[in-house]
């Protein structure tokens, strides 16, 4: 069995910089022609003129249309919005929670401090890519996607009924119900690894219970319960949901240590783990939409001329990758599907 789909569009994609770049970029450029590359790396990406300088250093590595997001901060100025509105390059701007995640500690601390940021961000129609979660230290972190929909992202909504969201890797089913309650304009994405698992997996290696730091992510994976309600969102067309594989590699001396990095590497393998997940529920029809489709539309960005075939034959998921044994996730396992370009 194989099926043709578009070349896909990854919304949400680390690719880091120096060796770790010019080993997974390549990786992430043949499968998907379009990625939005996020801008938490050290230092971060604060501007138009950085965000652009990080394209053309990717451009150099791999060829591919890569679309940046520039890094919220409480001092971003009214006039970096307003460049990046004139800019083709740029996809929009991230919001970090402060210290949330990886490379967050620029993040925003108070919502409100951004406000005219968010009201030039509406006017000028320059998407919001938001990291939903507090990290305040009396919420539970299963909670803190949850929370932060009901204290802030609700809020924002309101207050910015025009402002074009995306609620980027969610992970429960309080987020896919939010995302479905409001109007076009807020959407979400979600990641291959948060269909195929759950908080369970954080917990287990090799069918044993233990620490398995690289199924360890943020947003943690939640219940088996959220993890259906995200697939049958994923696999159900509805335009709102699309792929953000949220690949992040660190080198294994980072995940496995006494303070071990949040992120899964996804990006050797991302549209065949996809596939694993829409064929679990026999839904392979809907992939093109979630993976070509519905985030292009929102976006804006054209759909390409080119196709991948997908082959329902066995592949081997090596164990590690590269000089700083990059390890993929469900490393050693085999995927029962294969990616090809047309």
């Amino acid at each position: 069995m194989s099926i043709q789909i578009s070349k896909p569009f990854d919304a949400h994609l680390h690719l880091r910089r120096g060796k770790m770049a010019e080993l997974v970029t390549p990786m992430s450029a043949a499968q998907f022609a379009d990625v939005i590359v996020m801008p938490n790396l050290n230092p971060p990406i604060l501007t138009v003129a950085e965000a652009n300088s990080y394209r053309n250093y990717l451009l150099e590595i791999a060829k591919c249309n890569y679309h940046m997001a520039v890094y919220l901060t409480e001092n971003t100025s009214i006039e970096e919005i307003d460049a990046a509105a004139k800019d083709d390059n740029i996809i929009g701007f991230k919001l970090y929670p402060l210290n949330a995640t990886t490379g967050s500690q620029n993040g925003i601390s108070d919502i409100k401090n951004i406000y005219p940021i968010l009201k030039r961000m509406e006017i000028q129609k320059v998407p919001l890519l938001i990291h939903g979660e507090v990290t305040r230290p009396d919420v539970d972190i299963f909670d803190r996607e949850k929370v932060f929909i009901e204290e802030v992202l609700t809020q924002i909504v309101t207050d910015f009924p025009k402002l074009r969201i995306t609620l980027e890797h969610i992970t429960s089913a309080d987020a896919v119900e939010f995302v479905m309650s409001c109007s076009e304009n807020v959407v979400a994405t979600i990641t291959a690894h948060h269909l195929l698992m759950n908080r369970n997996a954080i917990f287990t290696v090799n069918e044993k219970t233990a620490l398995n730091p690289h199924n360890f992510c943020l947003p943690v994976a939640k219940t088996e319960r959220d993890r259906n309600v995200l697939l049958r969102a994923a696999v159900s067309g509805n335009s709102k949901f699309f792929a953000g594989s949220d690949s992040a590699p660190h080198p294994l001396n980072c995940k496995e240590s006494s303070c071990g990095c949040a992120g899964c590497f996804t990006g050797l393998h991302a549209v065949e783990l996809y596939a694993k997940a829409f064929a679990e529920l026999e839904r392979l029809g809907n992939l093109e939409e979630f993976l070509s489709i519905n985030g292009r539309i929102h976006y804006g960005i054209s759909i390409p001329s080119e196709f991948i075939n997908i082959y329902d034959t066995t592949f081997l998921i090596p164990d590690s990758i590269g000089e700083e044994k990059l390890t993929p996730f469900m490393a050693g396992q085999n995927l029962n599907w294969k990616v090809l370009e047309e």
